[in-house]
């Protein structure tokens, strides 16, 4: 017979072990996740990635470029049509790999030069020296120039501004520099418009600005009439590029005309207690989302005209404040799915209406290591371009959820890390964490096509 105190000690035992496994376990594992309802993606086949050091995907050609550890580049068809093509050039001090938005040709970056892989000819362009040492390199969306930014943080910049940074733009056919300029303070930010015809620059101590990336004018410092906001800026483009928001200091918001430089409307919700924060414009460029926080302890993401900043709807619901936020939004402008909250989670709503569609479990590890604070993996979000399904990757698996319902519909074990749709719907690609195999999936509702 055993002793009544090991009975107890046994129980309270179980009931910590399960407690730390329920804290611990991601929510795949719940009882909810283990019956999906419906395959959404069907194996087709595989990639063995040794000795991978990153990788880029082009979901327009569905062309994926794998940088290996020493260096060298190969090209791979993920339909499977084509042979692996390797490119004719190691780089020794890699940088980055970017394709153009066409999906046809692949910009190769180091730290001395830039060379540009055209697939349909099979050729690259001669080596062109842009820069030295930078932290950023980006391709401009027309393809005619290049963007570098270099951050300068040494003791004398952070005494003075806290941090800045230089930004140059080059001519992508002659090489030569167009356009140079610098901005201070913290979370300095340039971008380009989406026609690649102008630059904004943001930063947590200056005025945002509009310059022409063709004749390096000026064209309008961003900055507001109304007193008491403060300093500092953040923005972003529209996708048709005709405007551009720009939260300056504390709660201004405002929406500014790229042409002329001056503003066409303002949205300042005294609603808000916390500072708002610019959530994005939708896919068709008629909304403009704005996050914050309302005086009742509730937060919200105001959907606002892009033209008048006038309110078309409010997004609102329990558990949307926290750390480490995504927000996707499906192709037609109707659908928005953030993922946020102390218990982690995801929700989707109706635009139009603000109406609460559903909610589903995400998952969220933090390190347990001293001073590394952070996550060290969640689920990233991506959207179907026509289907209502979202799906959501970690290091160890991939589900899918119905945006409508909620429903979880498929789990895909051993796959993580990095996944991407194809811009056509029909193919869904992920990766293995440590970058060893790529898998191709077809989406069942085009497999018959």
């Amino acid at each position: 017979m055993t002793n009544p105190r090991i009975k107890l000690s046994l129980r309270l035992a179980v009931a910590l072990l399960c407690l730390f496994v329920s804290q611990s376990v991601p929510c795949s594992q719940t009882k909810e996740s283990q019956a999906p309802s419906r395959s959404v993606v069907k194996f087709r086949l595989s990639f063995e990635l040794r000795k991978t050091a990153a990788v880029s995907f082009s979901p327009v050609s569905k062309l994926l470029a794998v940088r290996r550890e020493d260096g060298s580049i190969q090209i791979l068809d993920i339909t499977g049509g084509r042979e692996p093509i390797t490119l004719p050039l190691k780089i020794k001090d890699p940088f980055g790999m970017q394709w153009t938005a066409d999906g046809l040709r692949l910009l190769v970056m180091s730290s001395k030069f830039a060379v540009l892989w055209d697939s349909r000819v099979g050729q690259m362009s001669p080596r062109e020296k842009y820069f030295k040492l930078t932290d950023v390199m980006e391709l401009s969306p027309d393809e005619a120039t290049l963007l570098s930014v270099k951050t300068d943080d040494s003791i004398r910049v952070s005494f003075l501004y806290n941090e800045k940074k230089r930004v140059r733009v080059w001519d992508v056919a002659s090489g030569q520099l167009k356009l140079e300029l610098q901005i201070k303070g913290y979370n300095g930010q340039v971008q380009f418009s989406p026609n690649g015809k102008q630059l904004l620059t943001t930063s947590e101590s200056e005025d945002a600005r509009l310059w022409d990336v063709e004749t390096g004018r000026l064209i309008a410092k961003l900055k507001p009439t109304d007193p008491g906001y403060g300093e500092g800026s953040s923005g972003l483009f529209r996708p048709d590029g005709k405007v551009v928001a720009v939260k300056s200091g504390g709660y201004g918001i405002y929406i500014w005309d790229c042409a002329t430089g001056l503003v066409k409307s303002s949205v300042v919700d005294e609603t808000f207690t916390k500072h708002p924060s610019l959530a994005g414009f939708s896919p068709d460029g008629r909304l403009l989302a704005i996050y914050g926080s309302s005086a009742a302890i509730t937060d919200a993401i105001e959907m606002r005209d892009s033209e008048t900043g006038e309110l078309r709807s409010t997004l609102t619901a329990k558990n949307m404040r926290g750390e480490y936020e995504q927000m996707v939004w499906s192709s037609d402008s109707r659908t928005v799915v953030r993922a946020a909250g102390n218990k982690y989670e995801a929700k989707s709503w109706d635009v139009s209406t603000g109406q609460l569609k559903a909610t589903f479990p995400m998952l969220l590890t933090f390190t347990r290591i001293p001073f590394d604070w952070g996550y060290k993996d969640r689920d990233r979000l991506a959207i179907h371009p026509t289907l209502p399904i979202v799906s959501a990757a970690n290091d160890k698996f991939v589900r899918f959820w119905n945006s409508e319902t909620g429903e979880l519909m498929q789990t895909l074990g051993n796959s993580g890390s990095y996944a991407e749709w194809s811009a056509d719907g029909k193919l869904f690609l992920t990766f293995a964490k440590d970058l060893s195999s790529a898998s191709v999936w077809d989406v069942e509702a085009f497999s018959g096509s």
